[in-house]
């Protein structure tokens, strides 16, 4: 149960985030798989952990940038590049708690190559 708790924990923190900075269908989405997490098992969520929706191209959350042009509602006072590298950094603690699992796809695997050159972790 602990890979599970740290997956709960890192899709718990991009929600959190998400919410925070008033993308709330976003963090919906990770709360919608995080709640399946909890009550299906690992199993049962993960080709969407691993697949193209979370890590693939256009349109897939590991494509979201957040710029206010894009996001008229966010914060005011949010500094978008702060943002993004948080966004960035948490996608990377989640891709890292998904491969700690023992969970892996083409998708993951390059995604998180990029992601821990992008927060600076090795």
């Amino acid at each position: 149960m602990e890979p599970e708790r740290e997956i709960v924990r890192a899709l718990n923190d991009l929600a959190a985030f998400l919410r925070r900075i008033n993308l709330r269908a976003h963090a919906e989405d990770f709360e919608v798989l995080r709640d399946k997490l909890v009550r299906e098992g690992l199993e049962a969520v993960a080709s969407e952990l691993t697949g193209v929706n979370l890590w693939g191209g256009a349109g897939s959350y590991f494509d979201l940038y957040i710029y206010r042009e894009g996001f008229p509602f966010l914060p005011a006072d949010l500094d978008t590049q702060a943002a993004n590298k948080e966004y960035q950094c948490l996608l990377f603690r989640l891709a890292s708690v998904l491969r700690e699992a023992g969970l892996s796809s083409y998708w993951l695997e390059s995604r998180y190559e990029i992601l821990r050159e992008w927060c600076g972790s090795g």
